[in-house]
């Protein structure tokens, strides 16, 4: 999705992956989740792809504890094709109307 191999990402800045845009409020969801806060509803955010190319996304991040240690397991998802579609679908029905 991100255009980056495994050996990229590994070791990676997450925040690499993330738009411009949305990076304050990805930091914060990342600080509350570490404090082990509760987080409201799934986000959906710009990601930034290796090219540069830009889509949007969607984010589930889990608090966990390895060895001891905060860590948080994050899912993000592609969602461009599915909020084109969402659009497209919205507009059908505003035209038929």
């Amino acid at each position: 999705m991100s255009g980056y191999s495994l050996q990229e990402i590994y070791g990676m800045n997450f925040l690499k992956l993330i738009h411009p845009d949305f990076v304050d409020t990805i930091k914060k969801r990342y600080q509350s989740r570490m404090k082990g806060e509760p987080l409201g509803p799934q986000l959906e955010f710009k990601g930034v792809k290796k090219k540069w190319r830009t889509g949007l996304a969607a984010d589930e991040f889990r608090f966990n504890r390895i060895r001891g240690e905060p860590a948080v397991l994050a899912t993000i998802v592609n969602i461009t094709e599915r909020k084109k579609i969402d659009q497209a679908l919205a507009a059908e029905r505003t035209a038929s109307t």
